[in-house]
């Protein structure tokens, strides 16, 4: 099956399984795995289940770009798939199988967003460990190590674009204990010598 074609039943199985989920809103994960749809993405082959976690994060990217329209509460736009992102910890940590461009692309269009609350978006911490485990056996490569600082520094509210900055003011926005724990996981992953006090500096930040 081509690329493309991955993508295709990537988003068939992803707008189905929404449109279920959307007649019963179910939000016990136990229960939520035995639905029809469910079922179809999490017995998907490993190939389908990354073009899943692709463009679930790909449509994220769109919907909550900071430069959009309605960047502020971009969750309520129609088209999130909130079914799905209840599906996407279970995947990451099991079967699907991303490369460091992968990922790289993903926390990209994350860092592109308005803002992220790793609360309501609780695939972040999987993306994250995915990536640990990559660069526990290969060397980080230049566009992860970018990308994963670019997220990081959306999580904490710093270095952001004009267009985020301006809705964490507009909306006097600061970060969860959640957020900062996962960028602090983030500047500890990266280890970037050039600023070895960051993940303190992070970690020392965190509130609850």
């Amino acid at each position: 099956m081509s690329e493309r074609e991955q993508q295709q039943k990537a988003k068939e199985l992803v707008q189905r399984f929404e449109k279920e989920w959307a007649r019963n809103r179910e939000y016990n994960l136990r229960a939520l795995k035995r639905t029809t749809g469910a079922e179809a993405i999490l017995q998907s082959s490993p190939e389908i289940q990354a073009a899943i976690v692709r463009y679930v994060i790909a449509l994220v990217g769109k919907l909550g770009d900071a430069s959009g329209k309605d960047a502020d509460d971009w969750v309520t736009k129609k088209g999130v798939s909130w079914a799905t992102f209840y599906l996407l910890g279970p995947m990451l940590r099991k079967r699907v199988r991303l490369t460091q461009a992968d990922l790289a692309a993903m926390f990209n269009q994350l860092a592109g967003l308005a803002w992220v609350d790793t609360r309501q978006l609780e695939f972040v911490g999987p993306l994250v460990e995915a990536a640990e485990k990559l660069i526990a056996a290969d060397p980080l490569e230049p566009g992860l190590r970018e990308a994963a600082a670019r997220l990081a520094d959306l999580l904490i509210g710093e270095n952001l674009s004009p267009a985020a900055a301006q809705v964490w003011r507009r909306n006097d926005m600061s970060p969860w204990a959640s957020d900062r724990k996962i960028a602090a996981r983030i500047v500890r992953m990266l280890d970037e010598p050039f600023d070895t006090t960051r993940a303190g500096r992070v970690d020392s930040t965190i509130r609850s």
